[in-house]
């Protein structure tokens, strides 16, 4: 589909909407002009979903039959504009027999919030209105408020889990609501501009659920936002928000929300970054942030095989946390079930064999979300790997069916997710030596009655690791037990000789009677077990 509106970034709102109702005018008044005509002229104006409302509702109210067979033939149009101001001229004036057609074109990232709004117009149509809500979660919230009384229970617990009164009181309060306003000016400062991105950024990157697609126009506001990096000055900063907003277009909830648009924004940052590498490498041997972008913008794109697995480092502060974003065809898994949220880091996700196929089925736990756990099965069947029965006890509706996969490509995908480690800094290798090697040799810390322990570095300290094990190794959790915390320096070393070390300490004498011990019952756990009570200095990395 043809009009991706390149002329709209430059183009005030006021401009958009005189221009649009001069020639609503027109064809009002003058019978003489046919729908041929307002669809050519309308593919050269430049306007939003909403500046189409807008103006109609100043113009209501419209004179019915001719407008109706007006929108039909513009609905069909290959250009997204003439799609848009159909859909608004067919608004309140649809019959059934238009649902199919317009629930074709919710599924169109552009056309879902006016399509909507067409089909709760439609009586009984309101079940194919949910429908486009649950493939285009940009309208979720706007159906949800308009459904909420609706006399169908399934259509109104529906419209209970999805309006937006939550989502737009924490929105409203921290202001986010107004991006697409703030955008819409003629002249955006670059403080502005950098104030809207951090925001965008936090809204794409939240810990359980992402807000941003939540409401229709965020995407509006991040197109325009990305259309305007290029006049600003480059710097280290802005190059950071851009890579960070691109990761999430690639392998987070906003590639779900942005849908086809997704790789053009992706490439747009890509260019603009790209414009900026001299910049980049002048900084990189001196600010990690630098360096960081260097190498996120050597693979930022959407993976193609139908089987992927991405690792996801993040902006360092020195070093950020890292995730493995699992993708079927092209889609990030995680966000797309979850609608945000942080997948598992890889250790937990790819490393061990965990997402190796056998040709005995093996059910896997996949991620463990807000405390809830989803499971695969996978399982090798010929030329074929399988994955199915997927089990997620908060919200089974949203639980994909069964996908089969080339078993030469998908072994591939695994093989190179498990052996890329470009993305670990020298810690995070020290960490999962240690942890590899306490596994592989439970005796290590065993003999001293010890638990295995979790050995991980993260986000605070770029040289550090810390391990953690529990006393006694085979304690329940109601019983009496202490978790010890060794700190590990690994700064300038070799990463395998600092693991040698650490190992050789654990067998060489009881850690109970030199590491330090955490909680904040550990003195009375310690007591309980006959421990003299060390508390530990180390911090969580």
């Amino acid at each position: 589909m043809s009009g991706v509106w390149p002329d709209l970034l430059d183009v005030g709102s006021e401009e958009r909407r005189q221009a649009l109702t001069a020639l609503l005018r027109d064809f009002f008044t003058d019978p003489a002009l046919s729908a041929g005509t307002l669809h050519d002229r309308c593919t050269r104006l430049a306007f939003y979903d909403y500046d189409v409302r807008a103006v109609l509702r100043d113009l209501s109210p419209l004179p019915s039959p001719r407008l109706t067979a007006t929108a039909r033939q513009l609905i069909t149009s290959t250009d997204q504009r003439a799609v848009l101001l159909g859909l608004g001229l067919l608004t309140g004036h649809a019959r059934p027999d238009d649902v199919p057609m317009v629930r074709t074109l919710g599924l169109l990232n552009f056309a879902s919030s006016q399509a909507c709004r067409v089909l709760l117009a439609i009586p009984g149509a309101e079940t194919d209105a949910v429908w486009v809500a649950d493939r285009s979660p940009g309208v979720r919230g706007e159906v949800g408020d308009a459904l909420r009384g609706h006399p169908d229970p399934d259509v109104r617990g529906w419209a209970c889990r999805n309006s937006s009164g939550y989502m737009t009181h924490v929105r409203q309060r921290a202001g986010k609501h107004e991006l697409r306003a703030l955008l819409d000016r003629t002249h955006v400062d670059d403080a502005l501009w950098d104030h809207i991105g951090q925001r965008l950024f936090r809204m794409c990157h939240y810990y359980l659920s992402s807000e941003f697609g939540y409401y229709p126009h965020d995407t509006t506001a991040l197109r325009r936002w990305v259309s305007l990096a290029a006049r600003r000055p480059a710097t280290v900063d802005r190059a950071v928000q851009l890579c960070s907003l691109a990761e999430e277009l690639v392998s987070g909830h906003a590639a779900v929300a942005v849908r086809g648009l997704r790789d053009g924004l992706v490439a747009e940052i890509g260019n603009v970054l790209e414009g900026w590498r001299d910049l980049l490498e002048r900084e990189a041997a001196r600010d990690g942030r630098a360096a960081w972008v260097l190498r996120e913008l050597a693979g930022l794109r959407t993976p193609l095989n139908r089987f992927a697995v991405r690792i996801v480092s993040h902006a360092p502060e020195p070093t950020g946390g890292v995730e493995a974003r699992v993708f079927i065809d092209g889609t990030p898994l995680y966000a797309a079930l979850f609608q945000g949220g942080f997948s598992g880091p890889s250790e937990r996700v790819v490393d061990g064999g965990r997402l190796r196929a056998e040709n005995q089925p093996r059910e896997i736990l996949l991620d463990d979300y807000d405390g809830t756990n989803l499971y695969v099965t996978i399982v090798r069947e010929g030329a074929e790997v399988v994955w199915k029965d997927w089990r997620w006890d908060m919200r089974p509706d949203r639980l994909p069916g069964e996908f089969r996969f080339d078993a030469a490509e998908y072994d591939h995908e695994v093989e190179r997710a498990e052996f890329d480690r470009g993305w670990e800094w020298p810690a995070r290798t020290v960490a999962r030596l240690v942890e590899r090697r306490l596994r592989a040799d439970p005796t290590v810390l065993g003999r001293w009655d010890c638990g295995p322990g979790h050995c991980h570095s993260a986000r605070d300290v770029h040289d550090a690791a810390v391990l953690d094990f529990t006393h006694p190794a085979d304690a329940s959790w109601d019983e009496p037990s202490v978790t010890f915390r060794l700190g590990i320096n690994a700064a300038g070393r070799d990463p395998e000789a600092v693991a040698d070390d650490v190992i050789a300490m654990l067998c060489a004498s009881d850690p109970k009677e030199t590491v330090g011990m955490v909680g904040r019952d550990s003195a009375a756990m310690a007591a309980r077990l006959g421990l003299v009570h060390r508390p530990t200095t180390v911090g969580f990395c």
